[in-house]
């Protein structure tokens, strides 16, 4: 059941950023920034990832976390830029994740 409501999820966000961005080369650069993200996220962790899949979906939760911790430090700024910036604020967002996960699960990504 778990994950039918994940492909459920990362259907709708890929659906809704589709839209955000203005069609298939939004969603492309998107994608690639977050797989890039949460892949250097791995790597900045200590850890060889957690596949192509995995990387992209800590990629996208790290899209969504890192606004809210950026706003909260008052950096909320670094999103501005417009590829650059996402892909650094995705990654703080996953190493974020992963340090979470990690705190709970001792051999999270590695």
């Amino acid at each position: 059941m778990n994950a039918v409501l994940t492909i459920i999820i990362v259907v709708a966000l890929i659906w809704l950023v589709g839209n955000l961005l203005g069609g298939a080369i939004g969603l492309l650069i998107w994608l690639l920034a977050a797989g890039l993200s949460g892949y250097f996220a791995s790597r900045i962790m200590g850890g060889d990832g957690i596949g192509t899949v995995g990387n992209v979906l800590l990629g996208f939760a790290g899209g969504l976390v890192a606004p809210i911790i950026l706003g909260l430090i008052n950096m909320d700024g670094l999103r501005n830029f417009p590829f650059i910036g996402g892909l650094l604020a995705s990654m703080f967002g996953a190493v974020v994740i992963i340090f979470v996960a990690r705190f709970f699960n001792k051999n999270f990504g590695k």
